[in-house]
């Protein structure tokens, strides 16, 4: 049960970090873009509705450090805020480097039902029922590019990293 929730939350986590750096990257530069990949997602570990750390395995073959400086992920299910994820920390992904990057999310709501009702459809994989709002400023060299999303389903923003069916995440 627990194992289906966390699977469901390393594709969205993972799929937000993959999104800003997409985006971004193609609007500086469009060869950039094919110079970032993300390998694998190494750990999600979760406290509880505190927040969440989520380590990646990313190649950066650019000339470029790219600077996650700030991100934040609303969720809605129908017209309700469920709740808010928000990074705490910068984060760095070093020009030409093949490393682990590690990101530490903020969890913020107005009650804990949200978050149950939140916690519920990730658990039962049940994407379709959830929209995100998507804020990213990033860093790339010496563009700064801030992207925004409004109420996008979740189901269509995991599609975007697995237009195939493929599943990003390896279950560990």
């Amino acid at each position: 049960m627990w194992e289906r929730r966390d699977r469901a939350l390393r594709r969205l986590l993972f799929s937000g970090t993959v999104l800003l750096l997409a985006l971004q990257l193609g609007g500086c530069a469009a060869s950039l873009a094919r110079k970032i990949r993300l390998e694998a997602v190494q750990e999600v570990r979760t406290y509880g509705t505190a927040g969440a750390d989520l380590t990646l395995w990313m190649t950066n073959e650019s000339r470029r450090t790219i600077r996650l400086e700030a991100a934040c992920v609303d969720f809605y299910t129908d017209s309700v805020f469920l709740g808010r994820v928000r990074l705490r920390d910068t984060v760095v992904l070093a020009k030409r480097s093949s490393e682990e990057v590690k990101s530490r999310w903020k969890n913020e709501s107005p009650d804990v039902a949200g978050w149950y009702v939140l916690e519920k459809r990730l658990r039962e994989q049940d994407l379709g029922l959830l929209d995100v709002t998507v804020e990213f400023t990033v860093k790339a060299g010496a563009f700064r590019r801030t992207i925004y999303w409004e109420r996008v389903p979740v189901s269509n923003f995991l599609n975007i990293f697995a237009p195939d069916g493929k599943d990003l995440v390896d279950d560990k």
